[in-house]
């Protein structure tokens, strides 16, 4: 990690203004600095890029050090729903992280996808991520899209942007949940717990929209349209109303946890079950994947009298 401290020579926004000032600073690692709380002005944590600052202020961000670029392709089973030459369709199983991190740099899917792949895949944004067009937490399974060029990475990240991705997931709650509900509330890093998420005036907007599949006598399973795709919001936005995801150490109920450790449940129960989008052709396409062996078996266990 290294601090870089500096005053602004002029005002602005705060990302034009540390990407003009701080040599080799891309927008995107701007963003992702002040989006994990790397960046203060004046002493505070600035938690929006367009956070207006004002000629001579103090600036300080933390710099990460940069990630080797050289990623290891790994013999690994992938569990393919579709594949063509735009774009391959994974379900991805609970337990696997996405893309190499601290900590993890090997067998992640990006390693899985390289062997699969080759070269044939999108280097748009960051070449530690290869293809990767959004992500999943390492213990939620589902469908992941990984794009195989630059096009077709364009093509989904514009819809993901304007919001007209369709992505649905299946959870199961503590508590009953017999109505249908939509929360809007922004999220941002947890000020005192840096690895956490929270509910904070601060934050990125969050939409998360939900209904009720199956009531149980202490438990509900939901489906929820995540509409913005902030980290992990679906498991934030539904703790704070209550009905925190079952099996979810972070933000969970540890009580009910350990009731449905007894029913099998070993992780989260948070599955991405659903996604639509529109090819480049303006064509549109549903991919689904089924809830995973593990997930059902709980599922059953709650129907049986």
């Amino acid at each position: 990690m290294k601090k870089v401290i500096f005053k602004s020579l002029s005002a602005g926004r705060l990302d034009k203004i540390l990407t003009g000032q701080v040599e080799q600073l891309t927008r995107q690692k701007v963003q992702k600095a002040i989006h994990d709380g790397l960046v203060k002005v004046n002493g505070k944590e600035a938690f929006k890029p367009n956070y207006p600052v004002k000629q001579d202020e103090e600036i300080e961000i933390i710099l990460s050090k940069p990630q080797p670029t050289h990623l290891k392709p790994q013999k690994i089973d992938l569990d393919i729903i579709h594949e063509d030459k735009d774009y391959l369709i994974i379900n991805k199983p609970a337990g696997t992280v996405v893309h190499p991190a601290p900590g993890h740099n090997e067998k992640t899917l990006v390693n899985a996808i390289l062997y699969h792949l080759k070269e044939n895949l999108s280097k748009k944004d960051d070449p530690i991520r290869p293809g990767i067009v959004h992500r999943l937490d390492k213990d939620t399974s589902g469908i992941i899209v990984i794009a195989k060029n630059d096009a077709a990475h364009l093509n989904i990240a514009k819809q993901i942007e304007e919001r007209s991705v369709t992505k649905l997931y299946t959870t199961l709650v503590s508590g009953i949940v017999d109505h249908k509900g939509r929360i809007e509330a922004p999220i941002g890093r947890n000020p005192n717990k840096r690895k956490d998420m929270t509910i904070l005036r601060q934050g990125k907007m969050a939409i998360t929209e939900f209904s009720p599949i199956e009531v149980f006598e202490a438990a509900t399973l939901l489906e929820v349209d995540l509409k913005t795709g902030r980290t992990h919001q679906i498991r934030v936005h539904l703790s704070s109303i209550g009905s925190p995801v079952i099996g979810d150490d972070k933000y969970g109920k540890s009580k009910i946890n350990a009731q449905f450790e007894k029913l099998g449940l070993t992780r989260q129960f948070l599955h991405a079950s659903q996604i639509t989008f529109k090819y480049k052709n303006g064509r549109q396409h549903t991919f689904k994947a089924k809830l995973p062996q593990e997930l059902a078996e709980v599922i059953k266990k709650l129907r049986t009298p």
